[in-house]
């Protein structure tokens, strides 16, 4: 597709979230893909915008430069302000001057000064314009000066004016007048585009996109720490409420020769299928994948005349693995054992993925989930969990082993607004009463009365409302049974820490039941009374039924 004479890539307007996303296809664009080092690049993106509107712009290759909704309002206004000069004609013979009183002398001169500033060069390089647009002003301004009124006409720079009071009226004006006053010299426009138009990157196989503030000089920086291969930043914002909860995973700093290698690599695993020997033994290790995804890098930095050392592969091969085996950008989140809910609202991409920490409350995140991840996410539980997830069964609750978490999934008719997940991510080893103590959970008399009623075999009810560490309590107490003694823990999900348990010496039994938010029955679940009679017909043991929340 040409435009001005200029071929544009492929471009569509995705909608998702409730934000629309102008997203170019740069595959095979002879330009830069980036808006402040490329003027063709910047010229595409204003002219697109004269035809549809969009709240952020995506110019994809084997990486994404993502420019969010402040970054394209800027061009927005842009195009706009164009389109108004294109409009009212401001080169037209009525706006050159009065040929009366000076003549047309320099009406072919001034006519290609407004067309230059307002129509060829303001798609291109809109400050580059703005500055040669007062070089024209001053020019003029000392031209009336000596020719005097008389003899010459002040027609021409009422227009120029007037074109500048538009431009200004412009937030990347306003912006780069701001910055060029704290300069003595001027730099090279490119220079300034950089300050305005720093896109964040992502390989382009990754949905979510990550936001910064932009008064990070103003947040307060509570705590640091890692997760895994993160770096996890937790801020005090000036004016908002909840806690700022910032990642920074490696694979969205990565240069473009990795990015490549990246993406080449998922073309490659996409279509890798292990034979019924290794799924039924060692394709569920993750170890396993991460494996053959470190011999398919090697061979594709090799086959490209890539240098990767081995700890470059090694790294490389986990984000694949992250985003193939895992659970993508939220494996990381699921992975912080500080923090204890992780919620994705629907419509998907609306807002941020809030989360609550166990240190600073409820946190936004800087993670924008996207729908095509939910739906993946979604296949992936369903195939997991082996139950159905439709607008007949609306409802999925499921637990996630191998994160110690919960989820709980939810879809229209039910949501209206579309998927939605909540996640409760359960404490690894259980807590003890000495811990509540520790904590000023419990006083120390009613550890000691708690542990007493264990002690006598009395018959306890442990109830609450959701959050307020009833679980956390009932593992606690368990913990105060005789080592001798046998019990039997009954739930609908799994967030006792029987492994544990049972390592540290204690002889449990776990029954499953099927959950009670369920919307369907499936053959293979037990209903929770049938559970109950299966456990008082094993034997004499210490029982202990966990039920879902309810008001």
């Amino acid at each position: 597709m040409k435009i001005g004479g200029f071929e544009v890539g492929p471009w569509v307007v995705k909608e998702e979230g409730a934000k629309r996303h102008l997203i170019f296809d740069c595959r095979d664009c002879v330009y830069r893909s980036s808006i402040s080092d490329d003027r063709a690049c910047m010229y595409h993106a204003i002219k697109i915008l004269e035809e549809v509107e969009a709240d952020d712009i995506v110019l994809a290759e084997v990486y994404e430069r993502i420019y969010f909704e402040d970054q394209t309002k800027l061009l927005s206004e842009i195009s706009q302000v164009a389109q108004k000069f294109s409009v009212e004609a401001v080169w037209s013979y009525s706006h050159l001057g009065d040929s009366k009183v000076e003549g047309e002398k320099f009406f072919g001169e001034r006519h290609n000064t407004i067309v230059r500033i307002t129509h060829d060069n303001i798609y291109f390089d809109p400050i580059a314009s703005y500055l040669e647009l007062l070089q024209a002003i001053k020019e003029e301004r000392a031209r009336v000066q000596s020719e005097g009124t008389q003899d010459y006409s002040d027609v021409f720079l009422k227009t120029l004016l007037y074109v500048k009071e538009v431009l200004e009226s412009t937030q990347l004006i306003k912006r780069a007048r701001e910055f060029l006053l704290n300069l003595k010299t001027v730099p090279p426009t490119s220079e300034i585009y950089k300050s305005f138009f720093e896109a964040a990157v992502k390989p382009s196989f990754i949905g979510s996109r990550l936001i910064f503030e932009s008064v990070e000089e103003q947040l307060e920086l509570l705590d640091e720490y890692q997760v895994k291969d993160v770096s996890v930043q937790v801020f005090r914002h000036p004016t908002k409420t909840q806690k700022l909860y910032f990642i920074n995973p490696p694979e969205y700093s990565l240069p473009p020769e990795k990015y490549f290698v990246l993406s080449k690599t998922r073309e490659v695993v996409a279509s890798y299928r292990p034979g019924r020997t290794s799924l039924s033994s060692i394709a569920k290790s993750r170890k396993y994948f991460e494996r053959v995804y470190q011999s398919t890098i090697k061979d594709i930095s090799q086959q490209y005349k890539i240098n990767l050392t081995n700890e470059e592969i090694v790294e490389l091969s986990g984000v694949v693995a992250r985003y193939t085996v895992g659970y993508g950008i939220l494996e990381i989140l699921l992975s912080d054992k500080k923090i204890t809910d992780i919620f994705i609202d629907s419509p998907i991409g609306s807002k941020p993925i809030y989360l609550v920490h166990s240190e600073f409350g409820e946190c936004e995140t800087n993670i924008i989930y996207t729908e095509g991840e939910a739906n993946s996410l979604v296949s992936k539980f369903r195939a997991m969990s082996g139950r159905p997830f439709d607008e007949a069964h609306p409802v999925l609750d499921y637990n996630l082993a191998d994160m110690d978490t919960r989820v709980a999934l939810i879809g229209p008719p039910l949501a209206q607004d579309g998927v939605a997940f909540a996640f409760r991510l359960h404490k690894v080893t259980p807590w003890t009463l000495s811990q509540f103590i520790d904590k000023k959970f419990i006083s120390p008399l009613g550890a000691g009365l708690l542990s007493f009623f264990v002690d006598s075999q009395a018959t306890m009810l442990v109830t609450g409302s959701r959050g307020s560490g009833k679980t956390s309590l009932l593992q606690s107490l368990i913990l105060e049974i005789l080592q001798n003694n046998r019990g039997i823990v009954i739930e609908d999900t799994e967030e006792i820490p029987v492994p544990y348990m049972k390592d540290i010496g204690f002889n449990i039994q776990r029954l499953k039941t099927r959950s009670p938010i369920s919307v369907s029955s499936t053959s293979t679940e037990v209903a929770p009374e049938e559970a109950l009679r299966t456990a008082l017909r094993l034997g004499d043991s210490a029982l202990v039924i966990l039920g879902q929340d309810s008001k």
